[in-house]
């Protein structure tokens, strides 16, 4: 995976992110069996 020098953080970090917004509460309603489905998903294939 393909990784960048973060100035402000300054640590190596990856170019692509999981974006997490729609788990929130304000957008729609996501069961927290399905987000951390989710996550666990992101987690396996980073």
């Amino acid at each position: 995976m393909e990784q960048r020098l973060s100035g402000r953080l300054g640590r190596q970090v990856s170019v692509i992110e999981l974006g997490t917004w729609q788990l929130g509460a304000d957008w729609g309603q996501a069961r927290d069996k399905d987000a951390l489905a989710v996550l666990e998903a992101a987690i396996e294939t980073a």
